[in-house]
């Protein structure tokens, strides 16, 4: 009898010890699946865009907490930066002017589940500080960096002009996301450029140009003094892009004695 006691006792000290660390498993287990993961993120409200579409992009700090950024960085850049896939490899891709600041900018607090936004237009300068209207097509992402370690301004890892301690300067990336091409945009754009190169004051400033581009016509009027090349670019730019969505007929390239400047504007005249 003691020993079938003994044999009981034993069983069922075995099932309680198997019972709790089942237990304990599944409570692990349950945290692992359903507690929210610690860090900090940066989104884009969109993977896929237009050319000169805006993209939203967003940071939240869930990290558990406070952490710094440079919130707006001069010469029109965020606190994001840019980067384009080129062959497989991801390149850094400047979008915005050259600074020389005379002081490093400053770093502000994002605390704890904090965020902060900026809204981008795909805007983008050339070496010549030109403006550019849209950046190209691609696949790209942007990178986020922010300090990582307590208060910078009471830290002293945080250095004169703002020189950041590698251990302290982290650095994440975005989603990835496609700017593809917007042919209606382009297509208005250029029809806007052709208006604005059809100015004159006397006949002899307009030339014509005779180039069959679907759908901008068979020949244009410009003044003789503009530059050109941009246009022809851009249409260039539209054929490759833009499926082909016209068939016409040309008339005649109109006689030089035709081209008449009237209000300021080049017309053909007798047609």
């Amino acid at each position: 009898m003691k020993t079938k006691n003994f044999i009981l006792i034993t069983i069922l000290f075995f099932i309680t010890i198997l019972v709790s660390g089942c237990t304990q498993i599944s409570k692990i287990g349950n945290e692992s699946l359903f507690e929210p993961r610690e860090e900090v993120t940066i989104t884009t409200d969109k993977t896929t865009y237009e050319r000169g579409e805006k993209i939203e992009v967003a940071i939240k700090n869930n990290s558990g907490k406070d952490v710094w950024y440079m919130k707006e960085i001069k010469c029109g850049l965020s606190f994001w930066q840019l980067e384009k896939k080129v062959n497989g490899l991801w390149k850094n891709r400047s979008w915005g002017k050259i600074c020389d600041w005379e002081t490093y900018p400053s770093l502000i607090k994002l605390p704890n589940n904090g965020t902060d936004s900026n809204v981008w237009d795909q805007s983008s300068f050339g070496l010549d500080y030109t403006p550019k209207v849209f950046i190209e097509k691609g696949i790209y992402r942007f990178s986020f960096h922010y300090w990582d370690c307590s208060d910078p301004s009471q830290s002293h890892e945080y250095m004169e002009r703002g020189r950041i301690s590698e251990e302290c300067w982290k650095n994440i990336y975005s989603n990835e996301f496609t700017i593809d091409e917007n042919c209606s945009l382009l297509e208005e754009q250029i029809r806007e450029k052709i208006k604005q190169a059809n100015h004159c004051t006397v006949d002899s400033d307009c030339v014509v140009y005779k180039k069959i581009f679907c759908p901008f016509g068979c020949y244009f009027l410009f003044n003789k003094n503009i530059d050109e090349t941009e246009i022809w670019e851009n249409f260039e730019e539209y054929s490759q892009n833009c499926p082909p969505r016209c068939v016409f007929d040309c008339f005649l390239t109109p006689n030089v004695e035709d081209i008449k400047c009237m209000d300021n504007k080049c017309i053909i005249i007798n047609r």
